[in-house]
């Protein structure tokens, strides 16, 4: 119930396989999609644990390549992630993928997609969180950018 309940509880979430799997073994996780997956603009209006922070899914700083899916920094879709664990994390891994030369514009919304996919793939990999594999396999299911 809870696992394919999420994608009607929360806008954004596909039926994953596996979901409950991921959430029995994280309880990161599992506090995560308690609060859901949402327009950054929607998150931003509810309260998350002490530490934690919205992660916009695809990086706002990608907007410039991302502009056939409509996206602005409110309508991203975003996830609440502890900040020194979690939220560093990806941002790490997206520096160590594209870097911040600020070229956003240069790239197809196809390659900035696969690198997300990418960076939440190997950090799945890297660590074994549940987190992580839950963000890549929403990434795969879902080219969504943002619920506008």
């Amino acid at each position: 119930v809870v696992a394919d309940g999420l994608s009607m509880l929360f806008p954004g979430i596909p039926a994953i396989s596996g979901v409950k799997r991921m959430i029995n073994n994280s309880s990161t996780l599992e506090e995560s999609l308690k609060i859901g997956i949402r327009p950054y603009s929607e998150m931003k209006k509810l309260t998350i644990p002490s530490g934690w922070e919205r992660h916009h899914i695809y990086e706002k700083r990608f907007i410039p390549a991302l502009l056939k899916y409509g996206p602005t920094e409110g309508n991203m879709l975003a996830i609440a992630l502890p900040k020194t664990t979690h939220h560093q994390a990806i941002t790490n891994k997206m520096r160590d993928i594209y870097g911040y030369n600020g070229q956003y514009n240069l790239l197809l919304s196809s390659e900035v997609l696969e690198m997300h996919r990418r960076g939440y793939r190997e950090l799945y990999l890297e660590t074994g969180d549940p987190v992580w594999e839950f963000l890549y396999e929403y990434t795969k299911a879902s080219s969504q950018v943002n619920v506008r």
